[in-house]
């Protein structure tokens, strides 16, 4: 995975949104974003100074996590005055239609974008303390279209009197209408709210010529609404606070110190709204839920399930409400020692995620409406308080050997330990375990860490660059590297959460509605620290840090100039101890129900990628940069994430899962051109007014 950061600190802040993806965005792998997944949540649009992409290659101060290593950084206030202005426009009217509204002839939904922000910064002391201010508002206006099953009036008219309230929720079918009658296509385009607003301050202080500071406030709030699901409204939200303390220190001519501190909040979460825009109704709570329960403490899942045709869902209630946050400290010295330069540094993080899903839930299947049989769920998702700590140590020296060899040569060290409960039933630890057969799989007692902490992960980094030919304008010059990066090995570690110890399923129960919901059997039962579960997901003792070995060789040449350049690359990476995710219904452990599953997870997958990739690239000169590239490249492996489930390898052997990985892209072409249009203009007034525009970064993009 990849590792984002802002100023100096980690910006993995994404917050779970639903118990499907709850291991996945509380581990603090994932960078946050805002519920429209735009990076308004770490920084407003105009407010960055410098972006900067590293995939390959890259020293021994970059790490935790063994993908690209993305860092932002921000703007600061200056000795002078200067603000900016924009907005990103967009409109329905410059857009083409849905091609399934078209096909009903609805109009085309609105889509209204004015994305407005601006920066203000300047002095407050001069030389000595400045500020800038950035602000960003977009209260977007999307469309969408949605195409759902939904039943006929020939089948209400069948059904019996008493499910009428409940198929209310449904609207009738305003397209295709299957050929047994009861059930057609729905047909909806329509358009919805999904503002962000964001907020930075940030200070600036010069403690005189050796000591510089400064602080950073950012706020984002967001809200996203999907109405793909009939009848309501899935409104996720994500509220933002991140405060960055950094301090520079000259200790003398030849030696800096860089602290930094960062503490970062994040709230979020979702729940279903009822919306009447198709014509439903909702009925009252008692059709709903059982005695006790509403759309204020839990949340229905309906779903028409005849041997006919099988509807959308209608979801109404509450899902998921989280809090994530970040403690982190970092502090490097950086020493220049004749043709060294030296640098050492610590990276401490917390992550302390609060994960409060819904208490419960019941899922409703409508199974036969003229008899009024319904089959129902009760499920129960528990909430919970954790910390993930890591720590990694680094040291690194650049020694420039000779006027044409500069060598780099480093150590990373990576802590890891796993995540444990400060709040609720610790996780449960495996005794036994075999990926390739779940069934011999027993707990190690209450309160044992699900795998063991290794202190053994250093990785060593080297690079190289030799100038090869130094003809003014033709200068050629070959780099290459060659490290080993470790992976936090935490991705989907609170996965855990969705099951036992933090959840509890009912057995399905079939009778007639609404006697139904009197019933206590489908009532969400309590949790249970005794086997059998209806679920259990349990991860290898012996669990190791999952590693990437990566190797690159380019020759770069000049052409004509140190404007411009092509270079050709090889970039070799070989995924080692990739986590998998293993799952096996009807396993026979006694662990479990008779139909339930157990996941393990283990350190067996792994990956290989190999890639060419050629590049011109010019810098801005004479008003014209550009950027073309073009990559083939292959990428296999033997599961592209963690969190898919495989069949143990005694059923399915493990090469047999070798193939493309789901972003395997063989060809891919990119070229991006900036034109600083000239204004040639005598009058001072028309030339003020006219130059310094420019035709920004045409892009164009093609892949197989």
């Amino acid at each position: 995975s990849n590792s984002v950061s802002i100023d100096g600190v980690s910006a993995g802040l994404a917050n779970s949104t639903g118990p499907a993806n709850v291991g996945l965005y509380s581990s603090g792998t994932l960078m946050g974003v805002t519920a429209t997944g735009t990076t308004q949540s770490i920084a407003t649009m105009d407010e960055l100074q410098e972006f900067t992409v590293q995939t390959t290659g890259y020293g021994a101060e970059l790490g935790r996590q063994s993908g690209a290593q993305i860092s932002f950084a921000t703007k600061s206030g200056t000795n002078q005055y200067h603000g900016s202005a924009y907005e990103y426009f967009r409109n329905e009217k410059m857009d083409a239609n849905d091609w399934f509204l078209n096909r009903q002839g609805l109009i085309r939904p609105k889509l209204r974008q004015n994305d407005l922000g601006g920066t203000f910064g300047g002095p407050v002391v001069k030389d000595k303390t400045f500020f800038f201010l950035a602000l960003e508002d977009d209260p977007l206006l999307t469309p969408y279209a949605s195409n759902t099953i939904v039943p006929t009036q020939a089948y209400r008219n069948a059904a019996a009197p008493a499910m009428l309230p409940v198929l209310n929720l449904y609207p009738l079918p305003n397209g295709a209408i299957a050929s047994n009658g009861l059930s057609g296509s729905f047909v909806l385009g329509d358009s919805v709210r999904n503002p962000v607003d964001a907020q930075t301050l940030k200070m600036d202080q010069n403690l005189g010529s050796r000591l510089s500071m400064f602080a950073r406030y950012h706020r984002a709030r967001s809200q996203s609404i999907n109405p793909s699901l009939i009848s309501s409204d899935n409104v996720l939200y994500t509220n933002t606070e991140t405060g960055t303390f950094g301090a520079t220190f000259t200790v003398t001519p030849t030696m800096v110190d860089q602290l930094r501190f960062n503490w970062s909040r994040s709230a979020g979460g979702s729940h279903y709204v009822f919306d009447s825009r198709s014509g439903t109704t909702m009925p009252p709570d008692s059709a709903l839920w059982p005695t006790g329960y509403s759309a204020a403490n839990g949340a229905v899942n309906l779903q028409i399930s005849e041997a006919t045709f099988t509807s959308g869902q209608v979801i109404v209630g509450q899902t998921e409400a989280d809090i994530q946050r970040q403690y982190q400290v970092t502090d490097s010295i950086g020493v220049v020692r004749g043709k060294h330069r030296l640098d050492i540094g610590v990276d401490w993080r917390r992550i302390a995620p609060q994960i409060g899903q819904t208490g419960d839930n019941v899922g409703t299947l409508i199974k036969n409406a003229a008899t009024a049989q319904e089959s129902i769920t009760g499920l129960r998702y528990g909430s919970g308080q954790f910390a993930l700590n890591s720590l990694s140590l680094y040291a690194s020296d650049e020694w420039r050997a000779s006027s044409r060899l500069t060598l780099n040569l480093g150590v990373r060290w990576e802590r890891q330990p796993p995540p444990y409960a400060t709040s609720g039933p610790q996780p449960f630890a495996a005794l036994n375990f075999d990926p390739n057969n779940i069934k011999t799989a027993t707990l190690a007692p209450l309160g044992t860490p699900p795998w063991k902490t290794r202190n053994t992960n250093f990785a060593p980094r080297l690079g190289v660059a030799y100038r090869l030919f130094d003809k003014p304008g033709f200068e050629t010059v070959v780099r290459g590297a060659a490290g080993l990066y470790y992976d936090t090995g935490v991705g989907n570690a609170l996965g855990f959460i969705s099951t036992t110890p933090y959840s509890a399923r009912a057995p399905a129960v079939t009778g007639t509605y609404p006697a139904i919901l009197a019933n206590p059997a489908i009532l969400p039962p309590a949790f249970n620290l005794n086997p059998p579960y209806p679920s259990l997901t349990l991860y290898d003792p012996n669990l190791k840090m999952p590693y990437t070995i990566s190797w690159n060789l380019a020759v770069q040449q000049s052409l004509g100039s140190k404007n411009q350049s092509i270079s050709v690359s090889y970039i070799g990476n070989r995924g080692k101890r990739l986590l998998m995710n293993v799952s096996q219904l009807y396993s026979g452990n006694p662990l479990v129900t008779s139909t339930a599953a157990i996941s393990e997870t283990a350190n067996i997958a792994a990956s290989w990628y190999d890639a060419m990739q050629i590049q011109f690239n010019r810098r801005l000169s004479h008003g014209l940069q550009v950027l073309a590239s073009y990559s083939l490249a292959h990428s296999t492996d033997l599961g592209s994430d963690e969190t898919t489930a495989n069949l143990p390898t005694s059923l399915v052997p493990l090469a047999a899962n070798r193939g493309p990985s789901n972003y395997d892209v063989r060809h891919g072409v990119t070229a991006a051109a900036t034109w600083r249009i000239p204004a040639p203009f005598a009058n001072r007034m028309l030339k003020a007014a006219l130059s310094g525009w420019r035709s920004e970064e045409h892009t164009a993009e093609l892949q197989s």
